[in-house]
């Protein structure tokens, strides 16, 4: 599984997760993708970087009929539905609340923590994420 932070404009972010079904990373699964508008860095928190931002879009596109199944079964569980077709990618709306957020960056990592729309977090969530 690979977490991507991509940016998009200077103002928007995607918060993607790829997951794959071998370890070469060469049969993907399914990858989710977050899109974020409005992304503003604030004021340093100690070692890292208040920022803010509105959840704008997602796209979910199962490439296997687990990662369909899966899906289906979280989002049931979580008292939603979706019809996933394999292959086809599913999008929508964000929530379009406006989320707080801690990033930690240096001139090749990045790292954030667990976006909230009331709380900064305290500590980081994610794992490090490297510049390619």
């Amino acid at each position: 599984m690979r977490d991507v932070l991509v940016v998009t404009s200077d103002t928007s972010i995607s918060e993607e997760t790829h997951a794959y079904t071998d370890t070469t990373c060469s049969t993907r699964s399914y990858y989710s993708k977050d899109g974020n508008t409005s992304f503003t860095v604030g004021d340093p928190s100690g070692d890292y970087y208040k920022v803010t931002y509105t959840e704008t879009g997602f796209a979910l596109k199962a490439g296997t009929a687990a990662a369909k199944t899966w899906w289906e079964a979280r989002y049931t569980a979580a008292g939603e539905s979706i019809d996933l077709t394999v292959g086809t990618e599913l999008s929508g709306t964000g929530s379009g609340k406006n989320e707080l957020n801690l990033f930690s960056v240096t001139s090749t990592t990045v790292q954030h923590g667990d976006d909230d729309n009331e709380t900064y977090p305290t500590a980081m969530d994610s794992q490090v994420m490297t510049k390619q």
